[in-house]
């Protein structure tokens, strides 16, 4: 979602009963081609970007599988680093190096 100021001119409002009900649909008019949850068939394009992806998609991450059985990418988690296709687990033990440990797996 995006949020930016914007100056709309309405012109001359006349006789209007009720001026913030006439002003918001002048500006509902005016604003709809901008506007992120449009559904007017007028205002929306369909920007393919399979190709790009493909191309940028290298087949394969590294991931850690936890004891409890879930498995996340390497670099959601802190704790944890693999080096040489090991992991290790950072700030182990008393003097917080890197060490090996049998809670993640690769």
């Amino acid at each position: 979602m995006s949020h930016f100021t914007t100056f709309v001119s309405l012109g001359n409002p006349g006789d209007h009963y009720n001026l913030e009900a006439w002003a918001e649909s002048l500006i509902w008019d005016k604003m709809e081609p901008f506007c992120e949850s449009t559904d007017g068939p007028d205002y929306l394009e369909f920007q393919d970007s399979t190709e790009e992806v493909r191309e940028g998609y290298s087949g394969a991450i590294d991931c850690i599988k936890f004891p409890n059985g879930s498995v996340v990418p390497h670099y959601c988690t802190d704790a944890f680093v693999i080096k040489d296709g090991m992991v290790y687990q950072k700030n182990a033990g008393i003097l917080k190096h890197e060490k090996r440990t049998k809670r993640p797996k690769r």
